[in-house]
């Protein structure tokens, strides 16, 4: 599988200006376990 993404910013924009953050998650909640399962997102 290739996850990768193309990230583009607007012609002329300086650096540092455009993006503040970049949040990467599971596309897939991961599936609990037990008596009381709570599906898990992972965030980083």
């Amino acid at each position: 599988m290739d996850y990768r993404e193309e990230v583009s910013v607007p012609p002329n924009t300086p650096p540092g200006e455009y993006f503040t953050s970049l949040v990467v998650e599971n596309d897939q909640p991961i599936k609990g376990r037990g008596a009381v399962a709570v599906n898990q997102v992972e965030r980083q």
